[in-house]
């Protein structure tokens, strides 16, 4: 029989239960573990109005890698649920009858789902980097946690070092909190964070730069890739000395980046 064996010293006291258990782990073996780091994965993780998008759209112009939008805070309630599985595995009576839900199981669950998710018909299912963007996970319970869910994966923290000119979007947010926020960010890409080396601070204000842009690339194994032109999620281009263009046409500025000395254009808008 595959899979865990049924934990029987949760009911040492009820032969019922323990032959429920035995049946059900019959009918549905719980199956193996899995390697939490075997895949590659990117997260941008941001405030808002930060440039994400931007940096979004620059990683998917990349070969190999699929980057996929905001998911309205998803991630979330697989930790809420989470939450409920580690209550439920804490009872033991016979009400809560039930196969011990296994943490590694469950966040192999989580990373087949994403996978599958950012697995979009631009790379024609090639890609071998995953991940999405995300404006909704700035507080600490919930970067741990993805950290926890994807250990091996790497970090993109994009946030305002000026945070004064937020647009409308933070309006009714107090300047004290989005330098909080900020700040937070900013404190996973420090020394100060134990696993930094899997994080890469891409502040909006960084943006335009070629030198960050090429540091970035050759920390998530692209080296092979230059920066030329950063597109912005409006179209706008910051040529590599900080200058901005309006328009991009990739026909006469070459693409975003030389890549073994080709040009590589962005996707097109809508791509995912």
């Amino acid at each position: 029989m595959s899979g865990y064996p049924a934990d029987m010293s949760r009911y040492p006291a009820n032969d019922t239960a323990r032959r429920l258990v035995t049946v059900s782990h019959q009918c549905n073996p719980t199956g193996v573990a899995c390697d939490l780091c075997a895949r590659k994965w990117l997260f941008v993780i941001a405030t808002g109005r930060s440039g994400s998008t931007t940096v979004e759209q620059m990683l998917n112009a990349l070969p190999q890698v699929q980057i996929t939008g905001e998911h309205a805070g998803a991630f979330k309630y697989w930790r809420k649920l989470w939450e409920g599985m580690e209550i439920t595995n804490s009872r033991k009576t016979m009400p809560f009858l039930h196969e011990h839900v296994s943490q590694n199981m469950f966040y192999c669950h989580i990373q087949d789902w994403y996978w599958k998710h950012s697995d979009g018909t631009c790379k024609n299912g090639e890609a071998t980097v995953h991940g999405f963007k995300e404006v909704r996970y700035n507080d600490r319970a919930n970067i741990d946690w993805l950290k926890e869910v994807f250990p091996c994966a790497k970090f993109i923290f994009s946030y305002r070092e000026d945070v004064s000119h937020y647009s409308s979007f933070k309006e009714k947010l107090s300047k004290e909190y989005l330098e909080e926020e900020r700040d937070l960010l900013k404190w996973y890409t420090s020394d100060e964070n134990p696993w930094n080396s899997q994080t890469f601070a891409m502040p909006l204000e960084a943006l335009g730069s070629t030198q960050r842009w090429d540091n970035l690339l050759e920390w998530i194994e692209h080296p092979e890739c230059k920066h030329q032109f950063t597109l912005h999620a409006n179209h706008v281009v910051t040529m590599g000395d900080g200058s901005v263009a309006a328009g991009f046409n990739s026909d006469d500025r070459g693409g975003v980046y030389l890549c073994n000395g080709e040009p590589v254009p962005p996707l097109e808008r809508g791509s995912p």
